[in-house]
């Protein structure tokens, strides 16, 4: 599980957003349903302690078919409307 620390916040557009450098060791991918393959990650709010789930929902890749960075929504009551963009740097 990942502290919600390591991102910095918008909250005009309720979105995360980190270098995956800043997570490293500490975001761990899971599946984000029991039975299906989908990829997400647990973050636990600094502030409240609560737990949203993100699963992933893109990418993004540049001319060189580099990842520059992938994107999640939140699930559940918890991670309505919220997203995590994290950049490959």
């Amino acid at each position: 599980m990942v502290s919600s620390k390591l991102f910095s916040y918008n909250k005009e557009d309720k979105t995360f957003r980190a270098d995956v450098s800043d997570t490293a060791g500490k975001l761990t991918m899971v599946r984000a349903y029991p039975d299906a393959c989908d990829a997400g990650f647990d973050m636990v709010s600094h502030k409240t302690g609560e737990v949203c789930r993100f699963v992933e929902t893109g990418e993004k890749r540049n001319s060189d078919n580099e990842v520059m960075y992938w994107e999640f929504s939140g699930m559940g009551k918890v991670g309505k409307g919220l997203k995590v963009v994290l950049f490959n740097d």
